[in-house]
């Protein structure tokens, strides 16, 4: 290294010769540690999407039907929420009346400059385990009084100091925000606020979805993710967002689950075709949602799952590629 009073330098030469560590992600391929930007119209569906992230976070499963997380805890900062509605969402999600003790939730805190880093700082010693937080919105923890000059300047400065909290304790902090009203032809223009909040984020992530309609278009962009667009379809059956058209695993995924039922001939318990499949409650639960939708199976009571009688025919005769067809995101 080359120093001077001023400046430090490495050259290429070096700087070539060094193996440096791969950037860490809690979603891989889509949120890294760090700050990432989660921006969504109001009542979009962008807090259902987050609500989602966190259950699958501490399950661990598969997110959006496409992305692969290994279990972690999480911290919600769900400060537009009340508990009745925590609850309600997380009995859609997962069905699991005991939950599993490592999403933690708070409806109230400190803002930027009244308190948010010293409140968190001591939280997070009692609690290592949590790689993942989420603000939900970042109007809710915003300085009272902000800092800098200029609207960019205040934007960035309060955004940096999230990205920077989170590469101290290495963890990813997604932030919730809103997108204007007005349409641009460049995504990011469409962010409420200067583009200081985006300048300083690792990642942002944006939700398009007209008012009234289950079909949504997420675009994703960030320093160390490849920029990609996928359309995405909300299923009603348990409040999450997945890929529009399932992938060819996904919907065998669904068949083998049906499968089961099928043979079964009887309801089951999500934890006994869970069993049965050998994949993770989670999983089997987003399977279960996606193959109500499609009419193929029916909530028999509580936590239980049964067959649609006049499905099984039909399948018998459509065989194994019809079915796979036929079943909706």
């Amino acid at each position: 290294m080359e120093k001077t009073d001023s400046l430090s330098t490495k050259t290429d030469s070096l700087i070539l010769s060094t193996a440096y560590e791969a950037p860490a992600f809690v979603v891989p391929g889509l949120i890294p540690v760090g700050l990432t930007i989660l921006a969504g119209k109001p009542k979009s569906g962008k807090s259902l999407m987050a609500m989602d992230l966190a259950n699958t976070c501490v399950n661990g499963g598969t997110f959006l039907g496409r992305f692969d997380l290994h279990e972690a805890d999480v911290l919600y900062l769900a400060l537009e929420d009340t508990e009745l509605r925590i609850q309600t969402r997380l009995n859609r999600l997962a069905e699991d009346a005991a939950g599993t003790g490592r999403l933690h939730f708070a409806t109230e805190c400190c803002r930027l400059d009244q308190g948010f880093f010293s409140d968190l700082e001591s939280w997070l010693r009692q609690k290592p385990a949590v790689k993942l937080m989420i603000v939900d919105t970042f109007n809710r923890v915003r300085r009272s009084k902000r800092r800098g000059s200029t609207p960019y300047e205040k934007d960035y400065n309060e955004i940096n100091e999230l990205k920077k909290f989170a590469d101290d304790h290495k963890i990813a902090i997604l932030v919730v925000h809103h997108l204007r009203k007005s349409e641009a032809k460049d995504l990011m223009d469409m962010i409420a606020g200067s583009i200081g909040i985006t300048a300083a984020a690792d990642a942002v992530l944006i939700l398009q979805k007209e008012r009234g309609s289950d079909q949504a278009t997420f675009f994703a962009t960030g320093r160390d993710i490849g920029d990609f667009e996928i359309g995405l379809a909300l299923n009603q059956a348990n409040l999450t967002w997945e890929v529009a058209v399932p992938s060819e695993q996904l919907t065998n995924e669904r068949a083998e689950v049906l499968a089961i039922l099928q043979a079964a001939n009887a309801p089951m318990k999500l934890g006994e075709i869970a069993a049965a499949v050998d994949k993770k409650r989670n999983n089997v639960h987003k399977l279960l949602a996606g193959l109500i939708v499609a009419g193929k199976v029916r909530k028999a009571g509580y936590g239980s799952y049964e067959a649609v009688k006049d499905e099984v025919k039909n399948e018998t005769e459509g065989g194994e590629s019809g079915e796979s067809s036929s079943i909706a995101a």
